[in-house]
């Protein structure tokens, strides 16, 4: 309930366009028509009769399938895609729900992102591109996911005429400094003697993906660097409490 994922996004074309401070809008999947779902299969109507019968309602996820969307929540890499998608050029981000369901999870994010604002001043909403993929030992079965490249945003709410009215949320890039996963470093560091690059701001996602990989990989080979973008509540106040306390800041 408090976080939202994305598929069929570039990870650079993301961060690019927020670093040129455009708003980024989160679209829903459309939901079907009658006719439309006449013709994928999903109401059958008796010939004879013309009664339709509905033999299923499809998830967002199917239908975003029937659309031609990739509903893998691994985004695609710029290498395995032989031309542009328009969409991938566009000013908005897919998610896999319909437009209530995608307008209830929202409206529930900036509340809660609204509420740590107004009682402690700290913004907690990020845009998580990239997750690190690892195990707590060679032995361990349990995946553990951590955020890597994690970018402060505002969720924004306005009026969409086009859309008879209905509220409309965009990301806009926060005037905040991206942040190393200071907790995860610490944890390689101790536990793995592994060292975790830093987020740099002229690094995008895809070189620091590449970075993490080359430090990573070759010392633990089931780790993965996991293509994935999810808008999520992070809490770094007291990450940023342990840096000022660093000797050498």
């Amino acid at each position: 309930a408090t976080s939202l994922r994305l598929v069929d996004e570039l990870p650079d074309q993301i961060y690019s366009e927020l670093g040129r401070e455009r708003s980024l809008v989160l679209i829903p999947v459309p939901e079907p028509t009658e006719e439309k779902l006449i013709a994928a299969g999903y109401v059958q109507v008796d010939s004879e009769t013309g009664e339709k019968t509905e033999i299923a309602y499809p998830t967002a996820e199917q239908w975003a399938g029937e659309l031609g969307l990739d509903t893998s929540y691994e985004l695609p890499e710029p290498a395995n895609t032989d031309r542009q998608k328009p969409h991938h050029e566009d000013d908005r981000l897919q998610t896999l729900l319909y437009a209530p369901q995608l307008e209830a999870r929202l409206r529930g994010i900036r509340s809660k992102t609204q509420t740590a604002l107004e009682e402690s001043g700290a913004n907690i909403l990020y845009l998580g591109i990239g997750f690190l993929e690892w195990y707590e030992s060679a032995e361990s079965s349990q995946k553990r996911w951590a955020p890597l490249f994690t970018i402060p945003v505002t969720l924004e709410r306005t009026r969409s005429p086009r859309d008879q009215g209905a509220y409309r949320y965009s990301l806009r890039l926060r005037d905040d400094a991206l942040l190393t996963n200071v907790t995860l470093r610490e944890k390689l560091d101790q536990d793995f003697g592994l060292l975790l690059p830093a987020v740099d701001d002229d690094m995008p996602p895809e070189a620091y993906f590449r970075a993490v990989e080359e430090a990573m990989l070759p010392h633990q080979s089931r780790w993965r660097v996991r293509r994935q973008a999810t808008l999520m509540l992070l809490n770094f106040t007291k990450q940023a409490m342990y840096q000022d306390l660093d000797p050498d800041n």
